[in-house]
């Protein structure tokens, strides 16, 4: 009896450490499989409206991209709002920046002359959300 309890005991603690990295997982993305998205059921007025902050520093590699993305998903255009902040970025960051600006009325970009640092960013620029809901992201 006691080796029963022993391998019980033994099995049930090596469940509960895999099953968090394997099981917990492959739980979710089946679940996931089975859900749809669909803003389209919802009553566009009761879609919040949401502010989408970014920091950046010399990153024109990867911010159209970034920038490109938001603009493709698929919650409606009228409903968010893209502020970015420019840590004195002493690349083209700035020119892509003021670029996607001019063509896409979300988006409004500050340019930094000076460094400030990430949070200092932040901070300055949820200041200028319209929005309730903020979604911070880099």
């Amino acid at each position: 009896m006691l080796i029963f309890v022993a391998k019980l005991i033994f099995w049930f603690s090596c469940i509960a450490i895999i099953f968090p990295y394997t099981g917990y997982p492959l739980f979710l993305h089946l679940r996931a499989k089975t859900k749809k998205l669909n803003f389209a059921a919802y009553d566009k007025n009761e879609l919040p409206l949401v502010s989408i902050i970014m920091a950046v520093h010399n990153e024109e590699f990867i911010i159209s991209n970034k920038i490109q993305s938001i603009l493709n998903s698929n919650y409606p255009n009228h409903l968010y709002e893209i502020i970015i902040g420019s840590d004195a970025s002493t690349d083209n960051t700035n020119a892509v920046l003021d670029k996607f600006a001019s063509n896409y009325e979300q988006i409004s970009v500050e340019f930094f002359n000076k460094r400030r640092g990430k949070i200092n960013i932040i901070n300055k620029l949820v200041k200028k959300a319209k929005a309730d809901l903020i979604l911070f992201t880099d």
